[in-house]
């Protein structure tokens, strides 16, 4: 199985969405998939730690989403889905669902669209609202994965969707929350030295 992830958030900047974004890699890459993940590059050299995972990591040049790439974003998918095989094409947060839906056409992969709650209330304004439509976000050969029951059902309350086309996939928990305990202390430090240049 070859797969394209691609997300507006990943490592070195960690939220939900960027740990999301690797967990899922890692895992289909544990089950035999050959994974390349696009990220942004946060304008940081990341080739060493991105080296160490065990899938592909294809960087761009950026940071945190805002419209404005959005152009840069559509042509980044294009390229994506023409650059290999791909299995399945997957847009791991709404920054990515246009552009991936505008690329669907170019591709036989499954196409899968992950939502999550505060995306969905994020995606409410009319502008972004008329631009999904318009693009046919969650049109045909489109899945939609939520991440819980709750962001399903909030989902189906704010877009007319086929129900047939939406799934909700419980996260899973990292062995990292299992790890034993850390004083404040050991978590701390490092960041005061990073931050002070110690």
């Amino acid at each position: 199985m070859n797969i394209l992830l691609l997300t507006s958030e990943f490592a070195p900047a960690m939220g939900g969405i960027g740990t999301y974004a690797r967990e899922i890699a890692a895992a289909a890459s544990r089950l035999g998939a050959k994974v390349t993940v696009v990220a942004p590059d946060y304008a940081r050299q990341t080739a060493d730690d991105d080296r160490s995972l065990p899938f592909e990591v294809v960087r761009y040049s950026g940071g945190l989403h805002s419209m404005r790439d959005m152009p840069r974003k559509i042509m980044l998918a294009r390229r994506g889905v023409r650059g290999d095989r791909y299995d399945v094409v997957h847009a791991a947060d709404w920054p990515f669902f246009i552009p991936v839906a505008l690329s669907r056409w170019r591709t036989q992969a499954r196409v899968l669209m992950t939502v999550h709650g505060t995306e969905i209330n994020e995606t409410q304004t009319p502008l972004k609202r008329m631009a999904i439509r318009g693009a046919g976000v969650f049109g045909p050969r489109t899945e939609i994965i939520a991440n819980s029951g709750f962001t399903e059902t909030l989902f189906r309350e704010r877009f007319a969707v086929d129900p047939r086309q939406i799934s909700a996939i419980s996260l899973g928990v990292s062995e990292f929350w299992f790890g034993g305990r850390r004083t404040r202390r050991e978590i701390a430090w490092p960041i005061v030295c990073r931050k002070t240049g110690w």
